[in-house]
């Protein structure tokens, strides 16, 4: 480019950029036509620096515009310079062009025009670093832009797998997981291939939480994906495993959810007892009584908890002996008092007469914990028979 050429197109940047700013529509409409001419002949005498300048006054004047007209024009301008860096493969400034290439009001026609040009060029760059710029459109609010954005990523299906998952599970936003969970719903084996990978990498507890509720979602299948969450060192993560392994089927959960009972992790067995009382999963009663005689005082606790949600004549025959096993002098077996305390916690849950008397004489024994808990129980025996008993009731079901 000859220096004359060059001096007359930077000696207009001033005057245009001051028309941008007019407030006249009229002359920022002109302002805008002739930026383009000026932008056009800076690719061709390849005028870089002029180029820059006037993309940025080209994304400055777009954020600011309200007029329909103008904004349209602007954004036509945006367009054919995001196509010329396309072909420079000068891929900064297609993004910030696109960053900037936003319709001022979605009702109007030449905006939702603009919409779909950026949604096709957005299409043609998923493969690269733009991902993040079709998500944006996909939680906008703008209804055109949402169903544009929608529309190219169920074109690029397979392509958009991997950065939707990367996108899900390092998003804190809520909007971006929703958004982004019918892809992922319609490609459940790519899904799962990548959040395995992912999880088998390792990351931060939020990160994997959000890996296990991705998985959740798409149960049966994401179930090995809460395998692996389960030797996950951080014990926050293995935990919300357990606890999304009871939105598996029916069938699926209770095999699960017994199965994690005689996991080595304390904290996974104390929250897949949890989780059956939640369920009141009657089918795995007798794997729970039995753990009432755990070596382990917190895992016999938490079973005694767990019988008290579910609460059948079994559960109450099972508390009742744990309540009474208090040995002699320390010998015959007798439960630690935390573990007849929670039995006796979990007798005044469920409410029956027929632990009365047993927990009548808890109520006089030495041991405060397990007197203080007795007397609670029988407490709450006396505010139920206050009100009248409905149907369902804990205590008419004995």
């Amino acid at each position: 480019m000859v220096v004359g050429d060059q001096e007359a197109l930077a000696a207009m940047v001033v005057p245009v950029k001051k028309c941008l700013s007019d407030p006249s529509v009229e002359v920022r409409s002109y302002a805008a036509v002739l930026l383009e001419a000026i932008l056009a002949k800076c690719a061709t005498h390849e005028c870089a620096y002029l180029e820059d300048l006037l993309t940025g006054l080209l994304c400055e004047a777009l954020g600011r515009e309200e007029s329909p007209r103008v904004h349209g024009r602007l954004s036509k301008v945006a367009c054919e310079a995001v196509n010329r860096s396309q072909e420079h493969s000068d891929y900064e400034k297609v993004r910030r062009l696109l960053g900037a290439l936003n319709p001022s009001e979605p009702s109007d026609l030449a905006s939702r025009g603009i919409s779909a040009q950026r949604a096709a060029i957005l299409g043609q760059l998923l493969e690269m670093q733009f991902f993040d710029l079709v998500v944006e459109d996909l939680i906008s609010g703008d209804a055109f832009r949402e169903s544009a954005a929608g529309f190219v990523l169920a074109s690029f299906k397979e392509m958009v797998v991997p950065r939707a998952v990367q996108a899900v599970c390092e998003s804190e936003d809520v909007r971006v997981q929703t958004a982004l969970l019918p892809i992922l719903k319609s490609q459940p084996a790519t899904t799962l291939a990548h959040v395995k990978e992912r999880m088998t990498a390792g990351g931060g507890p939020g990160e994997l939480k959000r890996m296990i509720g991705l998985a959740a979602k798409m149960l049966p299948e994401g179930q090995e994906i809460l395998s692996l969450a389960l030797e996950q060192p951080e014990e926050v993560v293995a935990t919300e495993a357990v606890r999304a392994m009871a939105h598996l089927p029916p069938d699926e959960c209770v095999r699960a959810l017994v199965g994690l009972l005689t996991h080595p992790r304390s904290a996974v067995c104390r929250e897949a007892l949890r989780q059956i009382g939640e369920l009141r999963l009657t089918d795995v009663e007798g794997d729970v009584n039995r753990m009432v005689s755990s070596d382990s005082v917190e895992l016999a606790s938490e079973a005694c908890k767990t019988l008290g949600l579910i609460g059948t004549a079994e559960s109450v025959s099972t508390l009742c002996k744990a309540l009474r096993s208090r040995g002699f002098l320390g010998f015959f077996g007798g439960l630690s008092p935390v573990v007849r305390a929670a039995a006796a916690s979990a007798l005044g849950q469920i409410g029956t007469p027929h632990a009365l008397a047993d927990l009548q004489r808890a109520a006089r024994e030495r041991n405060a914990m397990v007197r203080e808990s007795a007397k609670s129980a029988l407490e709450s025996f006396g505010r139920r028979e206050d009100r009248p008993q409905g149907r369902g009731d804990p205590g008419t079901s004995l």
